[in-house]
């Protein structure tokens, strides 16, 4: 889980059973300009950081993180370098549709990450990305 923009960078592990916080994550470096969705592979969870209230941002993006970076005790911090940042825009779109908000999917079986976008003019669209 993780908070909207205007709050510190940091994700939670939750409890599935209980729904208790377990611990909060950092990842160091990160910026959460406007953390949007979030997904996770199995051994690789994806933050979006795609929000864009003003249709002013240039610097959207999807964190991947490696679950094996996250540090097993207490409240981890994810180190600088070992995580990367994938670039993302929405581009014409906006100047088409208006502002999104946005959700993502990631498949591991086909390689790529889905963006599902509800835009103002009350069309929905997919991006496609492929990784690997």
């Amino acid at each position: 889980a993780h908070n909207d923009s205007g709050n510190a960078t940091a994700f939670s592990e939750i409890n599935p059973e209980s729904g208790l916080v377990i611990r909060t994550i950092t990842p160091t470096g990160a910026h959460n300009r406007d953390w949007e969705d979030a997904a996770s592979t199995g051994d690789t969870l994806f933050i979006g950081d795609f929000g864009n209230n003003s249709n002013n941002r240039t610097d959207l993006g999807i964190y991947s993180i490696p679950l094996s970076a996250i540090q097993n005790s207490g409240n981890p911090v994810v180190p600088d370098g070992s995580y990367s940042f994938i670039p993302y825009a929405y581009g014409r779109l906006v100047q088409q549709f208006g502002n999104p908000e946005s959700g993502m999917s990631v498949q591991l079986e086909t390689g790529c990450y889905f963006i599902v976008s509800q835009w103002e003019n009350g069309k929905t669209g997919v991006t496609r990305l492929v990784f690997n």
